[in-house]
């Protein structure tokens, strides 16, 4: 099934071939303030009842459910948010996003740095990246996400919105000034410096169930950008904003004790941010190879398989509660892939060029695997860019 995207600074729309089990994965591997895994989960079989397909130009289309228009006004917010967060980790792997944080991720009591991540994983890593309101800002919102990903030179950061709206977007070529403000109204700092942001993307995605004609129902999606040609070169920064997602993405797909690693490595990473490098190496090196041994993470042969009867990338199994769901009577699975433990392991060991270099063949591997499995059309397996496989089980 297709939907119609404009990509960031594009006035013209791309047919999009989606499917089901990938628009899924995006809500699975999600990760929201104070939300339990299992309502996670749940909320990606309700994209089943949430879309419909339509002929539309000779080409199926995903469009809203018409019965949605009988709901009430709470349900029907419920399943644009749903919607909205699907198509917009669309748009941020779309334009080259491997890793994100809510941004709640980095609100808290900004006068000590620690932040509010005990509401959405276990334990509370220490983590030197906050946001705080711009002062005297149009806006009193925040927008949704921090973004990451690998420049020419340097890293890449953006804050992203995202927006369900009922509006027509094919003739927007630019959002409304209440989304600009909005998406622009924090600051990204770290260990207490305000770092900067090179994009500010907007995602609104059009959800409107009470049209009458499947045209005026079809999901479109449209995507604005404005940039800031500076990149940040920080190698410190890059590491502990990876070691904070993957510390909340082991958390939420039950690898426990490599969430701990993680934390370990973003508590580490703020010691060695504001110390010298001798007496963090001092303090580090225990407890890293304490994890390593416990982990068995640099032998850990025995700990992949590939999924059943699919040419997919090799992952990581687990048996802990949360990491299988129900799309009807479909069982999946959520797992990393050993692209994502690369990483990790690059995280552990902080050579910044090593993380650096693993960290772009990784998601280059990742993207090519998605690719691979959008182009043979099945429904068995989907993978995000960050290293989450999604695999059918029964």
């Amino acid at each position: 099934m297709y939907f119609d995207y404009f990509p960031a600074g594009s006035s013209t729309p791309k047919r999009v071939k989606i499917t089901e089990v990938e628009l899924a994965k995006y809500i699975a591997t999600d990760w929201m303030p104070g939300l339990p895994i299992t309502i996670m989960n749940g909320f990606a079989d309700v994209l089943r009842g949430v879309l419909e397909t339509e002929e539309i130009q000779h080409h199926d289309y995903w469009c809203v459910n018409q019965d949605l228009a009988s709901t009430d006004r709470q349900w029907k917010g419920m399943t644009s948010w749903i919607l909205g967060v699907a198509f917009a980790r669309f748009t941020v792997e779309s334009e080259g996003y491997p890793w994100w944080s809510p941004v709640s991720a980095f609100k808290g009591d900004n006068s000590t740095g620690h932040t509010t991540t005990g509401n959405w994983i276990v334990s509370n890593p220490r983590s030197l990246f906050y946001v705080t309101r711009k002062p005297s800002w149009p806006s009193n919102l925040c927008p949704d996400y921090v973004l990451c990903r690998l420049a020419p030179t340097g890293y890449e950061y953006a804050f992203c919105e995202s927006k369900g709206t009922d509006r027509a977007l094919s003739r927007r070529n630019s959002p409304p000034v209440d989304w600009s403000n909005q998406v622009r109204s924090i600051d990204l700092l770290f260990n207490g410096k305000v770092i900067d942001v090179n994009h500010h993307l907007i995602v609104a995605t059009r959800i409107n169930p009470t049209a009458s004609r499947p045209s005026t129902r079809q999901i479109i999606v449209r995507a604005w950008d404005a940039t800031d040609p500076t990149n940040e070169g920080d190698d410190v920064k890059f590491a502990s904003f990876l070691a904070t997602h993957y510390a909340a993405i082991c958390w939420r797909l039950g690898y426990g004790e490599l969430a701990e690693l993680m934390e370990s490595a973003a508590i580490e990473l703020a010691w060695y941010s504001t110390d010298n490098s001798t007496s963090w190496m001092r303090g580090w090196d225990p407890l890293r190879e304490r994890f390593l041994s416990a982990y068995n993470f640099r032998f850990r042969n025995d700990l992949r398989r590939r999924p059943a009867d699919v040419d997919g990338p090799t992952i990581l199994q687990s048996d802990q509660a949360g990491t299988s769901f129900r799309l009807g009577d479909r069982l999946f699975e959520l797992a990393l892939t050993t692209e994502a433990l690369d990483i990790m392991q690059a995280i552990v060991n902080f050579h910044p060029a090593e993380l650096r270099e693993v960290a772009s063949r990784a998601v280059d591997r990742t993207r090519l695997w998605i690719d691979t499995l959008r182009s043979v059309d099945q429904q068995r397996i989907a993978v995000t860019l960050n290293g989450i496989a999604m695999i059918e089980r029964g």
